[in-house]
């Protein structure tokens, strides 16, 4: 019976290739969309899942809230945080500290610039990564060195086993390091860990042992240089501990600290800390803003292509079989039950639907390596690997063929054999086809204006939104630039219409927070810059009341501290500040 059923089918589609094609590559299309769509926010969602006990660990971040804009975090924590940590929560089971960077590698003929991690020698008790080679407990206790993963392995040496093997870091001061371990290639989605290069962070010339030999918290400055992994015990209160460690940190951080050179010490704000896991880390609106609302537009543009296309084909496949009673009547004349007939238009449309997720596969397996390159993603698409995801395509295959089955399954197999052949009896279905098609149109129309307003949204950013002409402008990293020789040797080239210096290239750019009081001893913190006279101007603005800065009007920055500085804010910091107007702040 199943041959026989095979084989009617297979007919089927032969007699009608064209609609056949149609129906079959329109959802083909449709299911690569969903695929692509599904495996790129799968990759994004779950950054470090593939880490065993991911779920216990979490990075300590701190929160930076600049005045008039959304607060964001910051991995980099107080380089000696990890050790506070240890000492007074007993929550907290572990605690290591990360400080990334790049450098030059080299062994014999091979030299490329690689990412590294600068760890502590307990790094690997909360990242677990496979060890194809050496022993990951004491791979970091020396201090020269070295863990990597098998793709650099192989790249540098030739082969896998490297363990005892020396790698040159550095070019102008090189270290000799010994490769003490090799881990496992890490997957795609390895969050911010790069390359898999984890180099002993005890080494004298590592950026974790200079932090430690100069004053912390307690002392005159606080070094923020090294992001600070926790593994907390399981069940422990992450909203308390939150609190506690941000606590603790903001009473070091408040111990007095001797002036520095350029002046008295500012206020240190209070620090707000959060503990976000591993796995989710990618998706906090303070590390990644808006990549959650992007997912989720993605999902949903997704799943309309998909309806799209599953309204397409059960719309085709119900027109192909509204002409199908004629045979319907002469088979269930022939002595053909209802129950044969049901299996034969259910089987045909979930065949159709193999033959599409089979193109779709095919398509994925293609488009993946482009659509990677565009989003600047590392999704990977191994469904042989994953018995969950095959499980679940072909699930979607038989729901979807079983649905575009399903009328002509159980309507065109109850009619009556002698109605059907005298032509009593019609086929129908004309207002289910209806339906489906004004579906159609309304999703068309619906993805039609959110692809344009997408269009305009991205315009606007790339250009409008700028309010300012950057394209004709250079920035020039010197330290000469208040050299007058050197402005005006700049200003007299040709092609040349002005010059300005600052501290920073474009105006977002921030360069410290400054607390300001304003009347009643309420105290705003604003974004400080430092520009050099006529940068401004550079960028074709006017003040809304009083003048920019002038070597006329004596604005140089004031030797003494105590003298006054003078000072341009916009709109922004005016209502900050409480005052009434712009012209009333002048002054």
């Amino acid at each position: 019976m199943l041959r026989h059923l095979l084989v009617t089918a297979l007919r089927n589609l032969a007699a009608n290739r064209l609609q056949s094609a149609i129906a079959i590559s329109g959802l083909a299309i449709g299911l690569m969309a969903a695929i692509l769509a599904g495996i790129v926010i799968r990759n994004q969602a779950h950054f470090d899942s593939f880490i065993p006990g991911s779920e216990q660990v979490y990075l300590v971040a701190q929160e930076n809230a600049f005045p008039g804009m959304q607060a964001d975090y910051n991995g980099s924590t107080p380089h000696d945080l990890a050790a506070l940590l240890r000492q007074k929560f007993p929550e907290v089971k572990a605690a290591t500290r990360i400080s990334d960077g790049r450098t030059l590698l080299s062994h014999g003929r091979i030299e490329a610039r690689e990412y590294f991690n600068w760890a502590d020698a307990n790094v690997f008790r909360l990242l677990p990564f496979p060890v194809l080679h050496g022993d990951l407990e004491k791979a970091l206790a020396r201090p020269d060195g070295i863990v990597i993963p098998r793709e650099i392995a192989r790249k540098y040496f030739g082969r896998d086993d490297v363990v005892g093997q020396t790698i040159i870091m550095g070019h102008a001061d090189p270290h000799v390091l010994t490769v003490t371990a090799v881990i496992a290639d890490l997957p795609s989605h390895a969050s911010n860990f790069r390359s898999g290069i984890f180099a002993s962070g005890s080494a004298s010339f590592s950026s974790l042992t200079k932090a430690d030999q100069s004053p912390g918290m307690g002392g005159d400055r606080i070094h923020f240089d090294a992001d600070t992994l926790v593994r907390l015990a399981p069940g422990a209160d992450t909203a308390g501990l939150q609190r506690d460690i941000a606590a603790a940190m903001n009473r070091l951080m408040r111990l007095p600290r001797a002036a520095s050179a350029q002046g008295p010490s500012m206020g240190v704000p209070a620090v707000k800390l959060h503990l976000l896991s591993r796995d989710q880390m990618h998706l906090s609106p303070g590390f990644s803003p808006g990549v959650a609302a992007r997912l989720a537009m993605i999902s949903a543009a997704a799943l309309l292509i998909l309806v799209l296309a599953c309204v397409n084909f059960v719309n085709l496949t119900t027109a192909r079989a509204a002409r199908r009673g004629v045979e319907v009547g002469i088979r269930k004349a022939a002595g053909a039950s209802r129950r044969a007939l049901v299996f034969q238009f259910l089987g045909e449309s979930v065949l159709q639907v193999m033959f599409a997720l089979c193109v779709a596969v095919m398509l994925v397996e293609l488009s993946l390596p482009s659509v990677n390159a565009f989003l600047n993603s590392g999704a990977v698409f191994q469904y042989w690997r994953e018995p969950g995801l095959a499980l679940a395509l072909l699930a979607c295959a038989l729901i979807v063929g079983v649905l575009a089955g399903a009328w002509p399954a159980f309507v065109l197999s109850g009619m009556r054999p002698a109605a059907v052949l005298k032509g009593v009896t019609r086929a129908g279905g004309g207002m289910l086809r209806h339906v489906l098609v004004a579906v159609q149109f309304v999703i068309l129309i619906l993805l039609i204006i959110a692809a344009v307003t997408v269009l305009q949204q991205y315009r606007y950013a790339s250009r409008d939104a700028l309010r300012v002409a950057t394209d004709q402008m250079l920035f020039v990293r010197h330290d000469k630039c208040e050299d007058s020789a050197f402005r005006a040797g700049v200003r007299n080239l040709p092609g040349v219409r002005g010059t300005a210096c600052s501290s920073i290239a474009v105006l977002p750019d921030l360069l410290e927070a400054q607390d300001m009081q304003r009347s009643g001893g309420v105290t705003v913190p604003l974004n400080l810059v430092s520009l050099g006279y006529g940068f401004l101007e550079q960028y074709g603005l006017t003040p809304v009341a009083g003048r920019f800065f002038s070597a006329g009007h004596g604005d140089a920055v004031p030797a003494d501290s105590a003298a006054v500085a003078h000072y341009v804010i916009n709109e922004s910091a005016v209502r900050a500040l409480g005052f009434a107007s712009p012209l009333a702040a002048i002054g």
